[in-house]
């Protein structure tokens, strides 16, 4: 729920679930961000120090910090997440992630995703060109067009769809 969608000054809430193996890649934020994991167990990754989390538990991670996320376990997790921006912005981090090979061995969530995805383009795509176009995206897509747009076209395609993390 990015913040200037909803008529906030300063926030944005972003719940999710994840199963197995599920995670973006290192990346940060200009702005401060507030993980409270309900349940579940994660890799939390902080400027290269890795925390082993079983919810419930918080970690607070600084602007700019880089940081990412990992599903552990054969459960899902619970997150939420709590911005100090109505636009939050997230810029990629050249840095290994000690996680990947656990991310790479799942395929469930994937292959949930993708189906999402094609769910979401037979129901958006207005010109019927088999992609979406910024004017045809959802309002949640549309919010972050340009991350998910991965080869920076104009167009989310299934083919931007199989890069994301």
């Amino acid at each position: 729920m990015e913040g200037e969608f909803y008529g906030w000054d300063n926030a944005t809430i972003q719940v999710a679930e994840a199963g197995p193996g599920i995670g973006p890649p290192i990346h940060t934020h200009p702005v401060e961000e507030i993980f409270v994991l309900v349940e579940g167990k994660i890799a939390f990754t902080v400027d290269g120090e890795v925390l082993d989390m079983t919810g419930p538990a918080v970690v607070r991670v600084p602007p700019n910090t880089p940081h990412n996320v990992t599903t552990l376990g054969s459960g899902r997790n619970k997150l939420v997440t709590f911005f100090s921006a109505n636009r939050p912005g997230a810029s990629p981090v050249d840095a290994p992630d000690e996680f990947n090979h656990v991310k790479h061995r799942s395929t469930v969530e994937r292959d949930a995703m993708i189906a999402n995805f094609k769910k979401i383009l037979a129901d958006f795509d207005a010109d019927g060109d088999g992609r979406l176009s910024r004017d045809e995206a959802p309002l949640l897509l549309k919010a972050q067009f340009d991350r998910y747009d991965t080869d920076h076209d104009g167009f989310i395609t299934l083919d931007d769809a199989q890069g994301w993390d």
